[in-house]
């Protein structure tokens, strides 16, 4: 990993060459990438033949179940939905009782002000532009926690991948649509931001 970069692999237009010229090779690419992320980041190894799903602990403990669907995106490469249940995880009776605690939704609040950022600093849509864009940024090493500049390192770094991973822009090739007679993002942008982290008591 040390000597882990980028740029390693084909570029994205040598990827969609790949792809025309052997589908079926970037199918089972796919597959091989998906089984492997599902074995060592949520412990589950699936088999043929009716054999059970066996599961171990790993990121979040045990998973209970999961479901995924592949799809295709315009560009013709594959990509996974799935949603994940863990053992101890709260039903849903379970959770809205749970949210009429003041304790509980304090201890969501301070789950998502760690770990969701909603916005980079306050930048508007100039100065969020004139960020540089590093395209290969999430393959990269993540940052050593054990270094004394971590918490910097990884706050510039959370901006970055922001930039390149998160950043909305509206076209008409995207997510711009014709609805009731007017043009609308079909992604709700611009995005309404909150000046602070909340959680009610029914949601």
């Amino acid at each position: 990993m040390d000597s882990f970069i980028n740029t390693a692999g084909p570029n994205a237009e040598e990827g969609c060459k790949m792809i025309v010229v052997d589908p079926y090779v970037a199918v089972k690419f796919f597959h091989f990438v998906i089984a492997a992320l599902l074995e060592e980041l949520l412990g589950i190894v699936t088999y043929n033949c009716g054999i059970p799903v066996k599961r171990t602990d790993r990121i979040f403990e045990r998973v209970t179940s999961y479901i995924g669907t592949v799809e295709a995106q315009g560009r013709g490469t594959l990509h996974l939905h799935i949603v994940v249940w863990l053992c101890k995880s709260l039903t849903s009776s379970r959770m809205q009782h749970a949210l009429q605690s003041d304790l509980f939704r304090l201890k969501i609040k301070e789950y998502i002000g760690a770990n969701i950022q909603a916005d980079i600093d306050g930048a508007d849509k100039t100065m969020v532009k004139r960020m540089a864009r590093e395209n290969g940024l999430s393959y990269s090493r993540p940052c050593d926690p054990h270094q004394p500049n971590y918490h910097q390192t990884a706050k510039t770094v959370g901006k970055n991948l922001a930039k390149a991973l998160q950043h909305h822009c509206c076209s008409k090739d995207t997510c711009l649509i014709v609805k009731k007679g007017g043009i609308r993002c079909k992604c709700r942008a611009p995005f309404e931001v909150s000046t602070h982290d909340y959680v009610n008591e029914d949601r």
